[in-house]
């Protein structure tokens, strides 16, 4: 590994497996290290739970990641997550430039609007139907301009050398339960040493798989996980929409343990081995799995197991197709009939077999599979960290290589160690950067690295 290499360690935690990569960032490009995934504990349906059994899986995953590099290195660490207190608004924000007379508009004017808007919280919004805040204290964590507005009537994406008395901004805002972020961040840096900056799973991940022509013409999101499927709408270049829905993998498995009379260990197994969402499969291949008693075996064809997760799968949509109803109703408000970029699906979820087929035949529109890189990044991506369920990871790290690297987060982003050694786990020495030398704008607060990231990726 070269002197110069700077390194980001990103880490997704999930309810079920907890996936890592650390990528080094070299002369412009951007390598990937190291990845590992592990069994996730303590982080339950978007909940902590337990504590001591989520700290030491995040011990276990950073352990292997710092076993894959040749030497102790200083990262900056990332983690990203999904709970059902995720929540997207949109706030309008204006600002007067002058005292009347139009003035030539510059970064720093859409910079402090851009501030103005991210320090806003999410309070005030009217929570959506079946929506539970579990804590009002709410924390912005991205930020993201649909649109700059000059003078309240006309609407720009750049707003850069225009002349306007006043500025405006529409934006979405990504926020969650503040007590949730802390926690896991608290828990975070009490092994890597200080405390990570906090992205949101879903949104990190569609960034990352879907295209700047999807974007902009409308296309959906399914991130399919053990807990959650998220559904993310995109129109005009921007997110619009992210809802998480208390459904995902871990109901399937629980419906083919429940039909056969088996644990939820050997559920999963079926379902990762033979899985297939078909209402009519031909297969007559058997499948012989073991009973609760862990002795007793049985046998079923495979074309048994794919009507039960057939069944499932379809329940399971049914609630999915009544946030695509409001995506489609707000597409079609921009102009938009139907949604033209189709559906993208990541996650676990994704590789089931059957389940591009299906989702065309049920929501009438063209669906794919979304594979990191697909999102118009140049990482160098090794083949496994292409894979579904490791693109939160991937997202992480795009969103480092979007603005130029590491040192566009210097003064904003904490660093700490990952090492090789058996106390890999714990804090080390840092290196004397130009991070730790200048002071921080903020060292907490509510997006500060994503206010950073969001409005220099619009103004690029």
């Amino acid at each position: 590994m070269a002197e110069s290499t700077e390194v980001l360690t990103v880490v997704d935690i999930g309810s079920h497996t907890l996936k890592g990569a650390v990528a080094g960032f070299e002369g412009g490009k951007t390598s990937v290290l190291a990845y590992s995934r592990t069994k996730a504990r303590g982080f339950e349906q978007g909940e902590l739970k337990d504590i001591v059994a989520l700290r030491e899986s995040l011990e276990t995953l950073l352990k292997d990641l710092g076993s894959q590099l040749s030497k102790r290195v200083d990262s900056y660490f990332i983690i990203s997550f999904v709970d059902k207190t995720t929540f997207l608004s949109e706030e309008t924000r204006t600002m007067q430039l002058g005292s009347g007379e139009p003035v030539r508009i510059t970064e720093d004017h859409v910079y402090e609007l851009f501030t103005r808007v991210a320090n806003q919280t999410a309070q005030k919004e009217e929570p959506e139907e079946n929506y539970n805040l579990l804590d009002q204290r709410r924390a912005v964590q991205h930020v993201i301009p649909q649109k700059y507005i000059l003078d309240e009537s006309k609407g720009v994406l750049n707003p850069i050398d225009m002349e306007a008395s006043v500025l405006g901004m529409k934006a979405s805002i990504l926020s969650m339960d503040a007590t949730v972020k802390d926690s896991l961040s608290n828990i975070f840096s009490g092994i890597a040493g200080e405390k990570p900056t906090v992205f949101i799973s879903p949104f990190v991940a569609s960034e990352v798989i879907l295209n700047g022509k999807e974007k902009e013409r409308g296309v959906v999101c399914l991130d399919i996980g053990h807990s959650f499927i998220s559904v993310s709408g995109y129109l005009n270049g921007s997110v619009f929409f992210l809802k998480p829905l208390d459904q995902g993998l871990k109901h399937v498995i629980k419906d083919i343990a429940q039909v056969f009379k088996t644990s939820f260990d050997e559920a999963e197994r079926m379902l990762v081995q033979y899985g297939k969402v078909a209402i009519k499969d031909a297969s007559k291949d058997a499948i012989t799995y073991t009973l609760l008693d862990g002795k007793s075996s049985k046998q079923i064809t495979r074309a048994q197991l794919s009507i039960v997760i057939y069944a499932k799968t379809r329940e399971i949509m049914n609630s999915v197709k009544r946030e695509m109803r409001a995506v489609t109703a707000r597409m079609l408000e921009e102009g938009e009939k139907g949604i033209p970029g189709g559906l993208v699906i990541t996650g676990a979820g994704s590789k089931i077999e059957g389940i591009v087929e299906f989702l065309r035949d049920t929501f009438k529109l063209p669906v794919r599979i979304g594979h990191a890189g697909t999102g118009g990044t140049d990482m160098q991506l090794p083949d496994e960290l292409q894979d579904p369920t490791f693109s939160a990871c991937a997202g992480n790290i795009y969103w480092v290589n979007a603005i130029g690297g590491l040192e566009a987060l210097e003064g904003n982003s904490l660093s700490s160690s990952l090492s090789n050694s058996e106390n890999g786990g714990k804090p080390a020495g840092k290196k004397k950067n130009r991070a730790n030398q200048r002071p921080r704008r903020e060292k907490e607060g509510p997006g500060t690295l994503n206010k950073i990231v969001e409005f220099l990726k619009k103004l690029v």
